[in-house]
């Protein structure tokens, strides 16, 4: 039996790859030193390395990172998840100089896309997007006004021409509304802030879409707009602020609804009010009547959340609310008291 790593065959030294990049916690870190052992070891780990890449800084930053992975033959192919996260701060503080610019924020974005650094970085991005197969698409690109961001100027000119049939994961700003024509076999699609009406019917028309999340909304009107051809939606992930008795009922059209994740029940305004900082839980732990109280309170509220949810989603598999998940499948009756009394999953 061989004891050297070179000498072992490419589908062990793949299954190996895989074990150690999988390992939890710092599976990657382990897999870039593994390679580092001999030619036949990075060979079979590459494709793991660099399956998932993350370019993070300001847009020339960012631009000459892509340039750079687009110089390196071969590189570019192992792609799979792809994040851009720019930061136009300096930017944006040198924009506001000009006194007018803080009565236009849409200026703002507008100067910053047309600028030399946007109109590279917008290139860049558009060049590596066309030489990689990817999977999954993640686009944190600062909205500067609510109709516009730096790249998405320069995104609605690759409309028509860059086509990425292969991303089924698309993660974004609800104004960055060219990339639900570049990107359309979507099935789970992340949106952040609250698109316009414009938007809202430009991202209806993602109809694949099965895992839908939203975040930076002030109301469920927009998402009941955007779901209305979404007939394969089965998870629902809203974190926001909202008054979960009048707003739920707006989605009552998605039937196939199966998982739904709600935030903290004290943002739903069911009728819980826990302490908002540290001071007031120490106070509360030194009175145990007081304690039992807020229990009693958060469990009437996870109850009229839990009737809320069955109600308005039938076939609700799974409720994750306040950190906790409550596995509708075990019920065998619609009886609001054996919902009632349905505990937290465990897993």
């Amino acid at each position: 039996m061989s004891t050297c790593l070179s000498a072992l065959n490419a589908d062990i030294l793949d299954l190996l790859c895989n074990a150690v990049r999988t390992a939890e916690p710092g599976g990657l870190e382990a897999l870039k030193t593994l390679s580092m052992t001999s030619r036949q070891m990075r060979a079979a780990a590459l494709s793991r390395v660099f399956s998932a890449v993350r370019v993070q800084g300001t847009m020339r930053k960012c631009t000459e990172v892509m340039r750079e992975i687009l110089s390196m033959e071969g590189l570019a192919g192992y792609i799979r998840k792809f994040t851009l996260k720019l930061d136009v701060t300096e930017d944006v503080l040198q924009a506001l100089t000009d006194l007018t610019a803080l009565r236009d924020p849409a200026n703002i974005a507008a100067r910053l896309a047309a600028s030399p650094d946007g109109v590279a970085c917008a290139a860049a991005l558009l060049k590596l997007l066309s030489h990689i197969r990817l999977q999954s698409l993640n686009i944190v690109d600062p909205a500067i006004a609510s109709s516009e961001s730096v790249l998405s100027r320069n995104l609605k000119s690759a409309t028509g021409i860059l086509r990425l049939d292969s991303v089924v994961e698309l993660s974004t700003l609800s104004c960055c509304t060219a990339l639900s024509a570049i990107c359309p076999s979507v099935a789970r699609l992340s949106l952040t802030g609250s698109p316009s009406s414009e938007q809202v019917q430009i991202w209806g028309a993602q109809t694949r879409v099965e895992c839908l999340t939203v975040r930076g909304i002030r109301d469920l009107e927009s998402v009941q707009a955007m779901t209305g051809s979404m007939q394969h939606l089965t998870e629902l992930t809203v974190k926001d602020r909202m008054e979960i008795r009048t707003e739920l009922p707006r989605l009552a059209h998605l039937r196939s609804l199966r998982v739904l994740a709600l935030g903290c029940l004290s943002h739903l305004y069911i009728g819980y009010h826990p302490p908002q900082c540290g001071f007031g839980w120490g106070e509360l732990r030194c009175d145990p009547a007081r304690m039992e109280n807020l229990r009693a309170q958060r469990g009437r509220a996870l109850n009229e959340a839990k009737r809320l949810a069955r109600s308005v989603f039938p076939r609700l598999e799974k409720l994750h609310i306040d950190g906790v998940v409550f596995d509708f499948s075990r019920l065998k009756t619609g009886d609001f008291d054996e919902l009632d009394a349905l505990e937290v999953d465990s897993e």
